[in-house]
């Protein structure tokens, strides 16, 4: 056997070379795939960051190939079709984007907060900060490739929320996020924020917290709307103690008006300063207001607990006020739970779930309105394809004027505006 013939046997195969990314979003997403720690649950952070910057390459062209042939099959012709395709594929840009920032924000929370035994509402306000900051990353890098095939994406991906004021009293850790769906809709999800107490177990969620402490905890009979809600609300709440049905509680509700009576609202209330309640009872009826109006197979609840980690860094989740109020009564309730992440990546995208409430845009006023009556001090934050329809989004919902901050991007920099769009404003 001659040196030639044995080095060819000896040779290793042919390997396919390893490429590196080039793009700045997927660069970004690498290196924070390395930097950022593993949470104590690591488990649930999947996934990873670099697998969720590389769907904006995939899931708004796939968006776009579906809207349009189910148009073209319909019989719209071919103009038609393709808008229908490029609004989809819009939506999925924003959807995909809104995701990435999710999971960048709070991975960076949980490492940057969980540790440190921080409250609830520092935790809000600071993921408000990051959303902000990682939607404006996702935003400034990820256009020059984004539907490619068809041009660049009409909308952006924006953002702006309320900043909270020091002088004001501490109300919680409660916030709402509203998202624009185009065609004059919008979604509005709620969430009230949680940390377990000092030797108390994360898997846990508190329910007992009264708002009016203090104050008479029954209205008199003479008190005829509040003593009826009061007494309507503590039935469902027995009920969803028991483990009965949701339907079967919806089928009660629709009897004798109780539907009216659970969710009244005004100064003859339950919730007015005037009587003390348990504040997941105010949460329960934030929720039947929600599920009054949408009764339909694709409405899964609009009212979300969320369990900030206190004193080290483990994944944050999330459960529906309703399976919150379950036979557990708070034990263990991350095992009904989701990753926060994922029920806050639903809530800002402008893609329809079973998870949030679309209601039309003309009707916010009324439902910020109720919203503030049964959690007053709620920050608001709002996501739409442009820097100026986040920033109106949030002064229709915010009941008192606050400061509002946005991303702020160069007007270079931002996505090309679609017919009769505006351009996103410098502020």
């Amino acid at each position: 056997m001659d040196d030639s013939t044995s080095s060819s046997r000896l040779r290793m195969p042919e390997q396919q070379a390893f490429l590196p990314p080039t793009h700045p979003l997927d660069l970004l997403a690498a290196a924070l795939d390395a930097l950022l720690a593993t949470p104590a649950d690591g488990k649930r952070w999947t996934p990873s960051l670099s697998n969720l910057a590389a769907d904006r390459l995939q899931r708004p062209e796939q968006a776009f190939s579906l809207a349009s042939g189910e148009a073209i099959e319909m019989g719209e012709d071919a103009e038609t079709a393709c808008s229908a395709g490029l609004a989809a594929r819009d939506k999925a840009w924003r959807a995909t984007l809104s995701r990435l920032a999710a999971h960048l924000a709070v991975r960076n929370q949980v490492m940057l907060l969980g540790p440190q035994r921080v409250d609830e509402e520092p935790q809000t306000a600071a993921l408000f900060g990051l959303l902000a900051n990682a939607l404006s990353m996702v935003t400034l890098l990820a256009p020059d490739d984004a539907g490619s095939s068809q041009g660049p994406p009409a909308a952006g991906c924006y953002w702006a929320h309320q900043k909270k004021r020091s002088d004001e009293p501490r109300t919680g850790g409660d916030f709402g996020i509203v998202t624009d769906l185009d065609g004059g809709m919008v979604k509005l999800t709620l969430f009230q924020a949680k940390r377990p107490q000092q030797g108390q177990r994360f898997e846990d969620l508190r329910l007992d917290h009264t708002v009016h402490d203090g104050m008479p905890e029954t209205p008199p009979e003479n008190e005829a709307s509040a003593y009826s809600q009061k007494r309507a609300l503590d039935v469902i709440k027995r009920a969803l103690a028991r483990g009965c049905p949701r339907d079967q509680i919806f089928e009660w509700l629709g009897e004798k008006d109780r539907w009216h009576i659970a969710c009244h609202q005004g100064k003859s209330s339950l919730f007015v300063p005037a009587y003390s309640y348990q504040q997941s009872t105010a949460f329960l009826a934030a929720e039947l207001h929600g599920w009054r109006q949408n009764q339909d197979a694709g409405f899964g609840g609009w009212c979300y607990y969320v369990q900030w980690p206190y004193g080290d860094a483990r994944s944050p989740w999330a459960i529906s006020v309703l399976k919150a109020l379950g036979p557990a009564g708070g034990t263990n309730a991350s095992a009904d739970s989701l990753p926060f992440v994922d029920i806050l990546a639903q809530a800002l995208s402008p893609e329809e779930t079973d998870i949030g409430m679309v209601i039309p845009l003309g009707d916010l006023g009324y439902w910020a309105g109720t919203i503030s009556a049964l959690m007053p001090g709620m920050l608001w934050g709002g996501s739409a394809g442009s820097a100026e329809g986040a920033v109106g989004l949030v002064r229709a919902v915010a009941p008192t004027p606050r400061e509002i901050r946005q991303i702020d991007l160069p007007r270079s920099a931002t996505p090309k505006a679609g017919p009769g769009a505006a351009p996103a404003p410098v502020i």
